[in-house]
């Protein structure tokens, strides 16, 4: 515990021997040419706090598939590559600052099963955090702020790639804050992303091109700044047949997720109730029959599913 490994001409500390059950408190590893740590075989590795600060290369490179690791806490500034970068079949990482490194924050690849919580991951060049390729991940009350700092509006505040299933986004926020650069996308969940929830989220100002960029079959409800929930009322005049509401909706509904309950009895039975002309944000309600000098009142909602 409490090791230095500073300025050395590769790595910081090197695990090239696979050890098991191996624990690391309070370590620096500072200017090295390499990485701060580099984790390259199957190990099972627990890091508790420390300092991984410009080095060439990663503060911490986690590269084995089999590698199950748990980092808590600790300050990860400066490195010329990423503050973190991670591979393994299990991973817990909490606590964690990454800030101010030229890739990005925390980059996660290929893990089975894992928790990122209440990590900071902020100023960074690139992403804030990306997931590439990982199945039953949770990612929980994180703070991203202020990346896409090289490049302004090319990266985003959290980037999912690949294949990604049953994923829980929940609890974290993700803003510009104070950087002079800004991020492209609070959010970029792509098709490949399914069986997932992205729930309860503050996304709001959380990127320059979109809060939120969604395609695929993930489940995304509830979050600030993406909205995926409204309702209101509306009116098919006397003489009409149709009324146009805005939906004020971040995404197109599908005719599904569309409700309409009229909220009178008309003068003249309206008939048949339907909807048309679904738009980004837009649609129609229509009726069969003008409804008389009553007009008819009716109430909407749309709800993602």
């Amino acid at each position: 515990s409490a090791c230095i490994t500073d300025d050395n001409t590769g790595n910081g500390l090197n695990l090239a021997s696979t050890p098991t059950q191996v624990l690391i408190i309070g370590h620096r590893a500072e200017g090295n040419t390499l990485s701060g740590i580099l984790i390259p075989g199957a190990t099972t590795l627990t890091i508790e706090g420390g300092q991984f600060l410009s080095n060439t290369r990663s503060g911490i490179e986690c590269t084995g598939s089999a590698n199950s690791c748990s980092i808590t806490g600790g300050v990860y500034r400066g490195n010329t590559q990423y503050g973190l970068f991670l591979r393994g079949s299990s991973l817990s990482v909490s606590g964690v600052i990454s800030q101010l490194n030229t890739l990005n924050g925390i980059h996660v690849i290929s893990v089975d099963a894992g928790a990122i919580t209440g990590c900071i991951s902020e100023g960074n060049g690139a992403d804030g955090m990306a997931l590439s390729s990982c199945t039953n991940i949770t990612i929980s009350g994180n703070t991203i702020q202020s990346n896409s700092q090289t490049t302004t509006n090319t990266s985003d505040g959290i980037v999912v790639s690949g294949t990604v299933t049953g994923m829980v986004m929940t609890g974290n926020r993700v803003y510009q804050g104070a950087g002079a650069n800004v991020q492209r996308n609070g959010l970029t969940l792509p098709a490949g992303a399914s069986a997932s929830i992205v729930a309860d989220n503050d996304f709001t100002a959380g990127g320059t091109t979109a809060t939120v960029s969604y395609a695929g079959s993930s489940t995304i409800r509830n979050n600030l700044g993406y909205i995926t929930e409204a309702k209101g009322t509306g009116t098919i005049n006397n003489g009409s047949t149709a009324a146009t509401i805005t939906h004020g909706l971040s995404y197109t509904p599908t005719l599904g997720e569309i409700s309409v309950i009229g909220a009178e009895n008309a003068t003249t039975d309206p008939g048949t109730i339907y909807i048309t002309t679904i738009t980004s944000t837009q649609f129609n309600v229509n009726v069969e029959t003008d409804p008389g000098a009553s007009n008819w009142d009716f109430h909407w909602a749309v709800r993602k599913i």
